[in-house]
């Protein structure tokens, strides 16, 4: 059984003078193998950095949410197969 936590930070969406507004998003986190009375760690992420620009300062932070969520799932996917977790 494996139990995954994580953490997301947002920056302040900046104004930008090309694209609307501008943020960067960050996302860490950790999976932990809880089959045992003591969690074992088996894979640590991050941080993962992904910056978008959208012309609202939600649409930005949700585009940014988007890439580095699927960039942290293929980074937990990739270090877990490489761990033969399947």
């Amino acid at each position: 059984d494996l139990f995954a936590t994580g953490t997301i930070d947002i920056s302040i969406p900046k104004k930008s003078s090309v694209e609307g507004y501008s943020v960067i998003v960050s996302v860490s986190g950790i999976v932990e193998d809880i089959t045992s009375r003591f969690p074992k760690k088996v894979a640590v992420i991050g941080p993962i950095q992904a910056n978008a620009a959208a012309p609202t300062d939600q649409a930005a932070i949700r585009e940014a949410l988007k890439i580095a969520a699927e960039a942290a799932a293929n980074e937990i996917v990739s270090r877990l197969n490489a761990k033969g977790i399947n």
